[in-house]
């Protein structure tokens, strides 16, 4: 089945973790933040030249929004990753799908709807629940700055799906989009370097570090074939197994330890988002099986082509 791959995307993304974790033990983090844009960048941006694709968009304003709050996520995260236990820094990452229904409710109230979706605000009250207990033994342990910017970078995700999904609807293609920001990322990287200081790696560091840009890239192109490809709750649903490939690893490789509470958060803010996901990619199914008889509200829920948001940063 082609929703399989997103199997192996989550894998490969939590692999990409893993190392983000192991190799800021050397470096700083955002020297990890270069090699996982730089890659992409350069075989992107020579794929599009050997194609004589353009490289100007007609779209400017929305890809600036989309790739600030794109690569901010992904700067926090990796932050979140050097401090967190993978498994935390993981799931609080993935809280975007809570935040876009969030939005997706705070549309709909300031719309003047009355029909509010109330599946999407059970979503949130549960998930948020699940992010206090996830959080509870991280503030015993005085990681309060990093749990919240790892937080903040699933609020920043959310806000990048939100101008994706409006740049699809414009038809700009997906690849320019990737273009920008790995190009992006890769420039903050260069900036974090000269302002906080550049180490030169051991051997098995540049290792780690080539290839946390080449897992990023293998995995979006997984991912990429699974939802243009497989079955859209299937893989969406799938997805969420990084969070789970992020615990195994994070504790039999890098040595996390997690609380029985810890692990309770993290099972209820899965559960919670995969529930969000599933009623949000229902509704917009229902928009265009049945466009007649949809409600406003529901025109502005995500489609198949940009449910993803958390992966693709």
């Amino acid at each position: 089945m082609q929703s399989l791959w997103m199997l192996l995307a989550a894998l490969l993304f939590a692999v990409m973790g893993l190392l983000v974790k192991l190799v800021s033990a050397e470096v700083p983090v955002s020297q990890a933040v270069f090699f996982r844009g730089v890659v992409a960048a350069l075989i992107l941006g020579g794929w599009m030249a050997w194609r004589r694709l353009a490289f100007g968009t007609p779209h400017v304003r929305l890809q600036v929004q989309r790739t600030a709050s794109g690569v901010a996520a992904l700067t926090l995260f990796f932050y979140a990753i050097s401090v967190l236990p993978l498994a935390t820094a993981t799931t609080l990452n993935y809280t975007s799908p809570l935040f876009v229904a969030l939005f997706t409710v705070m549309a709909t109230i300031l719309a003047g709807r009355r029909q509010l979706p109330w599946a999407l605000l059970a979503c949130i009250v549960v998930g948020f629940a699940g992010i206090v207990l996830l959080l509870q033994p991280v503030f015993s342990q005085g990681d309060t700055g990093a749990a919240l910017l790892g937080l903040l970078s699933g609020l920043l995700s959310a806000l990048a799906y939100w101008n994706i999904r409006a740049l699809g609807k414009l038809g700009e293609p997906e690849w320019r989009t990737v273009f920008y920001h790995s190009a992006v990322t890769a420039l903050v990287g260069v900036t974090g370097m000269a302002l906080f200081g550049m180490v030169w790696p051991s051997a098995n560091g540049w290792v780690m570090l080539l290839a946390i840009g080449v897992m990023a890239l293998a995995a979006q192109l997984a991912m990429t074939r699974a939802f243009s490809r497989g079955k859209t709750l299937l893989t969406s649903s799938l997805q969420y197994t990084v969070v789970v490939f992020s615990t195994l690893l994070g504790v039999w490789v890098a040595g996390d330890a997690l609380s029985t509470m810890a692990i309770t958060g993290i099972v209820i803010v899965l559960t919670a988002g995969v529930v969000a996901t599933l009623v949000t990619i229902r509704a917009a199914t229902s928009v265009v099986s049945h466009p007649g008889s949809a409600s406003s509200s529901r025109e502005s829920l995500p489609t198949k082509e940009t449910m993803n948001v958390s992966n693709a940063d």
